[in-house]
């Protein structure tokens, strides 16, 4: 996706990169005043993560 933003003096901006990703997997270029970020496109197998949840059920809490 594209971000375009315009500002004057000093700056700076934090990007969230998916989850697992590396440092030497992100690549950084400025050219002619655009910042661009490459990295690899997420796939589903990648953004998948099973949690299991713990949880206690109504009767063994005593709770109604």
């Amino acid at each position: 996706y594209l971000v375009a933003e315009r500002k004057l003096g000093y700056w700076w901006r934090a990007i969230n990169v998916p989850h697992g990703m590396t440092e030497g997997e992100v690549k950084a270029k400025m050219e002619d005043g655009v910042l661009s970020l490459m990295m690899p496109r997420v796939t589903q197998e990648m953004s998948k993560k099973r949690v299991q949840i713990e949880w206690e059920s109504e009767e063994a809490t005593g709770s109604t």
